[in-house]
C-alpha cells in the first residue's frame, strides 16, 4: 500500500490524523480533571479501569472485581471502596447480576453522564 493512501486512511471525516496502532479506551475528561471531588488517585484508576471494559454505546461493563483489582494494580477491598465513592459521586451505576441458579455474577457498572459540578472548571 503506498504512503498516500495510508495517510489517507488514518484521517477520519474531520481530518484528525489517527496514528493508533493499539486498542484505546474513552475516559470522561471531566473525571480525570477533577481536583475537587476525587480525592484518591485509585479512584481514577477504577474509574479508568471500568471504562477500558464499558461498549461505546450502551456505557455498560461487566468486569469482576477481581479483574479490576488485577488491572488497577490494587486490591478487592480498595475496588470496593472505589465503586462505592464513585457511585456516590454518581458517576456510575452499578447494577448487581445473577445467574440462573441464583449465584451472584459480576456486576454490571454503567458508566453515566458526570454531574454539572464536574464540568464546571
Amino acid at each position: 500500500m503506498s504512503d498516500k493512501r495510508t495517510k489517507r486512511r488514518r484521517l477520519n471525516i474531520d481530518g484528525v490524523r489517527d496514528v493508533r496502532t493499539n486498542p484505546f479506551a474513552m475516559v470522561t475528561k471531566c473525571v480525570i480533571d477533577d481536583e475537587t471531588f476525587i480525592k484518591r488517585g485509585s479512584d481514577k484508576l477504577v474509574y479508568t479501569v471500568i471504562c477500558s471494559f464499558a461498549d461505546n454505546e450502551s456505557k455498560d461493563a461487566f468486569p469482576s472485581v477481581k479483574t479490576i483489582a488485577k488491572r488497577a494494580c490494587c486490591s478487592e477491598h480498595t475496588v470496593r471502596r472505589s465503586v462505592k465513592r464513585l457511585q456516590e459521586l454518581e458517576l456510575i451505576r452499578v447494577e448487581t447480576r445473577y445467574s440462573d441458579v441464583g449465584r451472584q455474577t459480576s456486576n454490571k457498572y454503567v458508566l453515566v453522564d458526570p454531574p454539572a459540578r464536574f464540568k464546571g472548571g
